[in-house]
């Protein structure tokens, strides 16, 4: 659930609320495809329920990743603007918050401190993601000294003021959730 606290303990509460407020809920049933390989990305996701699988094709539909709540979908294709890399299918009931591109590409550009907590925490999530994949390719090439003794434990350098900051950041993405829950409960409510 790292990616969606990194973006939550670099906001601001207004800054949630206007997620809230321009994002929707989507639900995905077992198998359905969220995105497809080489596709243009219209939206940026946070899984808030469920579990997708992420495969791509030179891996003969192995999976290249699972990700679960708070987990980010899209995020590179956001950032470059290329094509999907992979392919994500949903492998049980699924559900997600769904921010259109477009209006967070024109909120980014409007509000320069939101841009900034937020382009951070995607640098810093996918710093921390390169890190990792260096570390488990070193472990499994057999690189690492004492592999025996070696536990990779991706969270160890985190310094406590940084995990008490992360553990707030979950508060907020529950509240986020509810909070998207109550607004669409209401807006069903009015029609």
């Amino acid at each position: 659930m790292h990616k969606v606290l990194f973006i939550l303990e670099a906001l601001r509460d207004t800054d949630i609320e206007w997620l809230v407020q321009h994002g929707s809920r989507l639900l995905l049933k077992d198998s359905a495809v969220l995105i497809e390989e080489d596709a243009a990305q219209e939206a940026l996701y946070i899984v808030l329920s469920g579990r997708l699988k992420v495969t791509c094709r030179g891996l003969e539909g192995e999976a290249l990743a699972y990700l679960g709540k708070g987990e980010i979908v899209g995020e590179l294709s956001f950032l470059d603007s290329h094509r999907s890399s992979a392919t994500v299918v949903a492998t049980e009931g699924t559900e997600l918050f769904v921010i259109p591109k477009a209006e967070l590409s024109a909120h980014l550009q409007t509000e320069p401190r939101f841009a900034a907590g937020f382009y951070k925490a995607l640098g810093t999530f996918l710093a921390r993601r390169l890190r990792d994949t260096v570390q488990l390719l070193a472990y499994y090439r057999g690189d690492l000294a004492d592999q025996e003794e070696h536990e990779l434990d991706f969270e160890a350098d985190l310094d406590p003021q940084h995990l008490q900051s992360l553990t707030q950041a979950g508060r907020r993405f529950e509240q986020m959730i509810e909070q998207l829950r109550r607004t669409e409960e209401k807006a069903s409510d009015e029609e």
